[in-house]
């Protein structure tokens, strides 16, 4: 479980992922960079992180309640290997229900969809997608001809159109990374269903303000 496809950011080694093994993958210390980066945060015990499997996060996330996104990262020539590692382990985990794959790589999806029947997926879309998309196609197009269930993109294309287009497909929708508190009420005012987030305790509290203040207004 590795954000990087290179140790470079966050281990401070030049090396690729896919070029070490799980044992080797395991070593290295994936904390450290955080300590320095944020002294004022630092604890000593975040030099003893080490990089997680797949079964190593979701037991110890067992008893968590809400949704787990878990993104395919891999080259072209590796789809096929990758979903299927992925739906060996999540196949028989009782946690399969909260659990929605997605990739940029949307061939994965038909794999994942035949490997572990009953999965949710997600077509995930970056920015540039807007110059890549064939003639008059759209994304939402894209993402139903691939078989997903939702769209994961970029809070910059989570317009209104794109919004109620996806509601009428029975598409669900989903926006990265969105660190702004803004966006809780954006989101609910498109009907998004999920924001990713790289500081969720500041996005949950507000959360939790647009809330209480929508159910006093129906008082």
């Amino acid at each position: 479980m590795f954000h990087d496809s290179s140790l470079d950011r966050i281990a401070g080694r030049n090396a690729k992922v896919i070029q070490l093994t799980a044992a080797e993958l395991k070593a290295v210390d994936a904390g450290s960079w955080f300590n320095l980066k944020k002294p004022k945060l630092a604890k000593a015990e975040f030099a003893s992180e080490r990089i997680p499997t797949l079964r190593q996060t979701l037991t110890m996330l067992g008893t968590f309640d809400g949704l787990f996104y878990i993104e395919l990262k891999c080259r072209e020539e590796h789809v096929e290997q990758l979903a299927r590692a992925v739906c060996d382990e999540i196949r028989d985990s009782p946690l399969l229900p909260q659990i929605v794959i997605k990739s940029f790589k949307l061939n994965a999806i038909p794999y994942v969809k035949e490997m572990c029947p009953g999965i949710r997926t997600a077509a995930l879309f970056a920015p540039k997608v807007r110059s890549l998309l064939r003639g008059n196609k759209h994304l939402l197009d894209i993402a139903e001809e691939s078989g997903a269930d939702e769209i994961s993109v970029h809070f910059a294309l989570a317009t209104r159109k794109v919004a109620d287009e996806a509601a009428r497909r029975g598409l669900d929708v989903v926006i990265w990374t969105a660190d702004h508190s803004r966006w809780l009420r954006r989101g609910m005012e498109l009907g998004l269903k999920a924001i990713i987030t790289n500081d969720p305790a500041k996005m949950l509290a507000k959360r939790r303000e647009l809330l209480m203040a929508k159910s006093r207004s129906k008082r």
